[in-house]
């Protein structure tokens, strides 16, 4: 399989010992040359998923989050043998003394039949106006590089989507 492992760390982390950890799932649904990926307010593009719950495991967070922010609720997860995991660790912004660990994990979701229905999103989707869609690969990477570089802050996974889209754009080229 065609498995990614990226690590990104921000800061000096030496003498830091405390961690928080979080855990998230993000799907990769593609569609003959397109892939479904989640719009923002902001113009970026990410890939749906999001943390793992309590209790919950990979597939069923996925399937979740898939529902939530998509509409989708017939779908094929393969959470088995993740395509990419990226691993960012930084200086916590809640607390200076520990370091925050965010480790995705991208899998294939396949979609089947219907068409989706109503999203449920969070109060927090809401406000960055999330809105599912089918785009060529190529042009999410463009958009996401041009919402990294555009005068406005870009969102925190603009970076991370990049990162993916293009080990995606080269996985599919190798097929």
């Amino acid at each position: 399989c065609f498995m990614i492992h990226y690590v990104k760390q921000t800061g000096d982390l030496r003498n830091i010992s405390n961690e928080v950890v979080r855990t998230a799932v993000r799907g990769i649904i593609l569609r003959d040359d397109l892939i479904m990926l989640i719009r923002t307010a902001k113009g970026d593009l990410k890939f749906p998923g999001g943390g793992l719950e309590e209790n919950e495991t990979f597939e069923e967070a996925l399937i979740r989050e898939i529902h939530e922010e998509t509409g989708y609720v017939n779908v094929k997860v393969k959470t088995d043998n993740p395509f990419a995991t990226y691993i960012e660790r930084k200086i916590d912004e809640y607390d200076t003394q520990a370091i925050f660990e965010s480790r995705s994990y991208y899998s294939f979701v396949n979609v089947i039949g219907e068409e989706p229905i109503e999203v449920k999103l969070d109060h927090y989707e809401e406000l960055l106006q999330f809105q599912a869609e089918w785009i060529p690969i190529k042009d999410a990477i463009i958009q996401n590089t041009y919402a990294l570089f555009s005068e406005e802050e870009p969102n925190d996974w603009v970076e991370r989507e990049i990162t993916i889209l293009q080990a995606l754009l080269e996985w599919k080229k190798s097929q």
